[in-house]
């Protein structure tokens, strides 16, 4: 998976960043924190060509000395064994995992649709059915907590990349608001599909209308993430999606690394 400008800036650049150039000034490594009033948030890189050399542990080392007494969560775009070996030593378990998956947009699936459903772009549909269709597809998840519509609404505007013309919205026969799919660039944010349509392929559908979209536009590729042990994996795999790799948060306090 290859970093953006964008992405690199909104998890390296924080209260604090160091960083480590090469003789030639190129960016070999870096890490930044977020410092809150009980808990610091820690996010590094180190460029493939110069890992197992010791310089994640003194990454590492700086953001522990950083965050004193604060709780510390790590969040990293690519988990490797020794990665986790390295949290280990300093305290830190692993929280929370998610599969970053890529389409390559060669040869996107054709869905046919259930009967009487239709799907539109939901730059061309009623945004408070999309909300409801969110609200409808993840209400019976566990810890689901209803956000404001207007403040949910507010935080997709809010980001640029929101693709609303790739975004869609399933309605039934009765035009009532039974799935959606939210597209951030040519990333596929969220799929949701309500407890009684789902086992139909509306999922399925939703997602390789948005693939062929992206791909009508001369687009090459497609991501996602999705958490570990998720069965939605399954039909990411199904509709040609490959693992590239997996994100992850650590939690723990500061403590000295064991040897």
């Amino acid at each position: 998976m290859i970093a953006g400008a964008t992405m690199l800036s909104s998890r390296l650049l924080r209260d604090r960043t160091m960083g480590l150039r090469l003789p030639d000034g190129t960016l070999a490594a870096a890490t930044g924190i977020s410092l809150g009033q009980d808990a610091a948030t820690v996010t590094g890189m180190v460029h493939p060509t110069m890992r197992r050399r010791g310089i994640g542990e003194r990454l590492l080392q700086w953001a522990i000395a950083q965050a004193d007494d604060a709780a510390l969560l790590v969040e990293t775009e690519s988990c490797s064994s020794d990665a986790e070996a390295l949290y280990a030593r300093h305290g830190l378990v692993r929280i929370f995992a998610e599969t970053v998956m890529r389409h390559d947009l060669v040869a996107v699936p054709v869905i046919a649709p259930p009967d009487g459903v239709e799907v539109v772009p939901v730059s061309s549909a009623s945004e408070q059915d999309l909300f409801d269709a969110y609200r409808g597809s993840f209400a019976d998840r566990p810890g689901f907590e209803e956000p404001d519509a207007e403040e949910w609404l507010a935080e997709l505007h809010a980001d640029e990349e929101w693709r609303t013309d790739l975004s869609l919205l399933a309605t039934d026969d009765r035009a009532r608001p039974i799935g959606f799919v939210n597209v951030l660039g040519n990333w596929l944010d969220q799929v949701g599909v309500m407890p009684g349509w789902r086992g139909q392929r509306l999922g399925a559908l939703l997602v390789s209308r948005s693939l062929r979209a992206l791909q009508t536009e001369g687009a090459t590729e497609m991501w996602l993430c999705v958490n570990v042990n998720n069965a939605a994996e399954d039909l990411y795999r199904r509709l040609g999606f490959t693992a590239h790799g997996t994100r992850a948060r650590y939690a723990g306090r500061r403590q000295p690394a064991t040897q």
